[in-house]
């Protein structure tokens, strides 16, 4: 791995860590409420707009500020000069696996790595990377989807939870996984307790009723249709 992107992310994610804690963003023990998930990106993009509206003999940029785009600019030649789509998706993983803690998917270590994508993706467009498909690489989309739908009975992990379904589900259908490919996917389709019973089903019904967007009817229908084919009850 060249060293000079480690260096750079590493350096990114402890001011994101830093960044995120000072706005409360990362505070997994905060109240509900306390902390809307609201992207570092788009407090940074914020911040630009209240400035340019500020006079310059008025503005102050943020020792933080300046050192993250400095950083963000070398980190963005570094992608256009050697990064690949797979290689970005590596280090990516990579700085997860360092973050996690005894394996909790809503430490406030990994809530920053969260953050750190979204800046990156707000910056880099082109690439996207898929906190949720990064996730699923080290363990499964099935094993994702229940630690997601637990996070979402817990308030203080909420927030994150509903950030990384939205990824998941934007995941499946950048890929054109139909109804019934996630269906499989997420294992409904096995023997075992009732599919209505199981945590990942209501993630499967989600992502059906978001493909359909208002045809709320046509999603009903194939659930029916994919249901009846299947009965692992």
């Amino acid at each position: 791995m060249h060293r000079p992107r480690v260096v750079l992310l590493n350096a990114l994610m402890v001011l994101a860590a830093t960044w995120a804690q000072e706005k409360k963003v990362a505070s997994i023990g905060a109240t509900p409420g306390a902390a809307s998930w609201t992207t570092s990106g788009r407090f940074l993009r914020g911040e630009e707009i209240e400035e340019r509206a500020i006079p310059s003999s008025q503005t102050s940029v943020s020792p933080f500020k300046r050192l993250s785009e400095w950083l963000m600019s070398k980190l963005y030649k570094l992608t256009r000069s050697r990064f690949s789509r797979k290689k970005l998706d590596a280090v990516f993983l990579e700085k997860y696996l360092e973050a996690r803690v005894d394996d909790n998917l809503f430490s406030p270590t990994v809530y920053s790595w969260v953050a750190r994508i979204d800046i990156f993706n707000n910056d880099n467009p082109q690439y996207k990377i898929s906190p949720a498909k990064l996730l699923a690489k080290d363990s499964s989309h099935l094993e994702l989807a229940r630690k997601i739908e637990a996070g979402l009975l817990i308030s203080d992990d909420r927030e994150l939870a509903t950030r990384l379904a939205e990824s998941q589900r934007e995941c499946w259908k950048a890929d054109g996984r139909s109804a019934m490919k996630v269906f499989r996917l997420l294992e409904l389709d096995k023997p075992g307790r009732s599919i209505f019973e199981r945590p990942e089903f209501d993630t499967w019904r989600r992502y059906v009723f978001e493909k359909h967007g208002k045809e709320k009817k046509e999603a009903e229908q194939e659930m029916d249709s994919v249901t009846r084919n299947h009965h692992p009850w």
